[in-house]
């Protein structure tokens, strides 16, 4: 339980009107607390500086200018901030309550799961990087995701020296070595981030910051932890934005997002490894193979179709056409018909609603199949089957209402309940 500053109390009701419940944990700067907004009847949360950095004019002024930069440049991204002041001389913020859990610790996620998560952080830290603002610093324990949609926080739930080991995972090489800042090393973080989030694992871990933040090799391709992930457009881009020198990595923020952006675009392609086909191998003692049986000559007959020459495959293919165009012309006379039907694709099923941008419809389960359309944000969907798990995913399969009312299988975690 968090207690009132000045009276000791385990519960208060701060400005008359935040009444605080629960202590989540501190940062750098400030405690982090749940309250509950007596007027608006919502969940928030309360950020108050230490006691210890009251008297401490350069922190202090530093959680002055952070409140202020989470005002100023509101990101969907970003806590929004609601409301401050200050109690007992120190100095606090009221910010939307986030229920989302930290990425770490969630295993591999998908490729399309991944990339939407790095986006959102790599376009909040260029929106920050634009106006002049400091912004969290990258960690999967800073990113907190709930229905498709990341925040970017200061962690509050590591001590200071769990905290600092955390963050040299992400530290550049050249940081590291003491060289000054470059818009560099901001992309060889998200570049280690999305590998994190796309194989599970940090591929270098230390016991104390200075191990964890030593000058890494090159870093093993995806496809050596998820056999069926084989991109080779991604495995360029990791390696192009964690390479050991800034110079050798994308130039700036802009360049990177640029990158994301068209890797997203392209995840309409294959992304499973293609097995070559096993080609027919000679005799090992070169014995020449055998002739092949020559045809006997065509036999003379006064019927059309052996006048037209068609062979038993061409009146099949006839056959088969004639069937197609009847098939054919039903559906078209039913279309007609009721057209109710068709333009609505489950009756009394559940429906849901796309959660992201943009989501692939794929032939199967699973990131191995094949992209069948995009599906645009707020698309319904009319749930047929599942849950499914493939690549660490749940998968249902699901008809969208769109044009020809296309039937496949989807994410199950970008999507939520229609309201």
């Amino acid at each position: 339980m968090t207690q009132n500053p000045v009276t000791g109390s385990t519960t208060f009701l701060l400005a008359g009107r935040y009444r605080v419940e629960e202590q989540l944990g501190a940062g750098r700067l400030a405690t982090v607390q749940r309250a509950f907004d007596e007027r608006l009847r919502r969940n928030v949360l309360l950020h108050m500086l230490l006691p210890e950095l009251v008297d401490q004019e350069q922190l202090r002024q530093r959680f002055l200018t952070e409140i202020e930069a989470n005002a100023q440049c509101p990101h969907p991204t970003l806590l929004e901030v609601f409301d401050r002041g200050e109690l007992n001389r120190r100095t606090y913020m009221i910010t939307d309550y986030v229920a989302g859990k930290p990425l770490y610790g969630q295993g591999a996620l998908s490729l399309e799961e991944a990339l939407l998560y790095v986006r959102q952080i790599a376009r909040a830290i260029a929106a920050r990087q634009k106006a002049g603002l400091p912004y969290p610093p990258v960690s999967s324990q800073n990113i907190l995701v709930s229905e498709g949609q990341a925040k970017f926080v200061e962690s509050w739930l590591l001590t200071p020296e769990d905290a600092s080991r955390d963050l040299a995972f992400y530290r550049a090489p050249e940081r590291t070595e003491g060289q000054a800042p470059t818009p560099a090393n901001i992309v060889y973080a998200l570049g280690l981030l999305l590998y994190e989030l796309l194989t599970g694992t940090r591929p270098l871990s230390g016991g104390d910051a200075q191990t964890s933040g030593h000058p890494r090799l090159q870093l093993p391709p995806i496809s050596q932890h998820r056999a069926l992930l084989h991109l080779p457009s991604l495995e360029k881009l990791i390696a192009h934005a964690t390479a050991r020198l800034p110079e050798e990595r994308y130039a700036n923020l802009p360049a990177f997002c640029e990158a994301l952006d068209a890797l997203w675009r392209e995840l309409g392609t294959e992304t499973q490894r293609l097995t070559p086909l096993a080609l027919p191998q000679p005799k090992a003692n070169n014995t020449p193979l055998p002739m092949p049986t020559p045809l006997p000559p065509p036999v003379a007959s006064t019927s059309w179709v052996k006048k037209l020459r068609l062979d038993r495959f061409a009146t099949w293919a006839i056959g088969l056409l004639f069937l197609f165009l009847l098939i054919g012309g039903g559906y078209l006379l039913l279309s007609s018909l009721a057209p109710e039907t068709l333009e609505n694709p489950v009756s009394g099923s559940e429906v849901l609603v796309v959660n992201v941008f943009r989501l692939n419809l794929r032939e199967g389960p699973g990131l191995s199949h094949k992209v069948l359309v995009e599906m645009p944000s707020g698309t319904r969907v009319h749930k047929k089957e599942g849950p499914r798990y493939a690549d660490n995913v749940a998968w249902v399969r699901v008809q969208a209402e769109m044009t020809g009312n296309p039937e496949g299988w989807t994410s199950l975690n970008l999507l939520k309940p229609e309201q």
